[in-house]
């Protein structure tokens, strides 16, 4: 459906499984942009992420599962840019600590590990962390909560999202040493990743924070 996470191949078409409020967005999001509603039009990047994010939540919506790609490097080592995540739709009660979760923060979609739910004023909020980050995050509402990560593609391979001994060991290191962390995107680079080519069918191709 595109190239790349960027953008730089526009789509050609409304996908089969749009729905009318769909086609509707895409308009929406066209007239906001001063554009005619045709899809071979270069759109701004701000319309194209706008109207990415209406795609995928309409295949998740639809499908009740989608895939996006990684550009963050705040889940490493669990998760590492330019991998592909498959979100499963699930609802507030069923996550757990320790499930990988997509929610939206303003503009922006993050998958960041749960930490703990907690209850404040009849609600339950999500409290979630970038596994090599210091600080947790702002607590999240079910209203933002998009999915979970049900699986991480990479390099052709299926990862699980668990966080093992191991990981738990790294995430900790890369935490307190930037210089770590350097080196590790340094050593990924430069063995290099393959495009993913796994299960093509329900994914749309939209940037996600790690």
């Amino acid at each position: 459906m595109a190239r790349n996470l960027n953008g730089e191949a526009g789509l050609r078409r409304f996908p089969q499984f749009l729905t009318d409020d769909s086609a509707q967005s895409f308009r929406r999001v066209n007239r906001l942009s001063g554009r005619q509603p045709t899809m071979n039009r270069q759109l701004t990047t701000d319309s194209r992420q706008a109207l990415k994010r209406e795609l995928m939540l309409e295949v998740l919506r639809s499908f009740g599962e989608t895939r996006l790609r990684v550009t963050g490097t705040s889940m490493l080592p669990a998760v590492w840019p330019g991998d592909v995540l498959t979100i499963r739709r699930d609802g507030i009660e069923a996550v757990r600590a320790a499930d990988i979760v997509l929610v939206r923060r303003g503009s922006r979609l993050v998958a960041h590990r749960l930490v703990e739910k907690i209850h404040s004023q009849g609600e339950v909020l999500l409290v979630t962390r970038g596994d090599r980050l210091m600080t947790l995050d702002p607590p999240t509402v079910a209203d933002d909560l998009l999915g979970r990560v049900s699986a991480i593609e990479r390099n052709h391979r299926l990862v699980s999202p668990r966080l093992t001994l191991a990981g738990r060991l790294s995430a900790w290191l890369l935490r307190w040493s930037d210089f770590a962390a350097r080196l590790l995107l340094y050593m990924h680079r430069a063995v290099g990743s393959q495009p993913s080519a796994v299960g093509k069918q329900r994914q749309v191709w939209l940037k996600a924070d790690g």
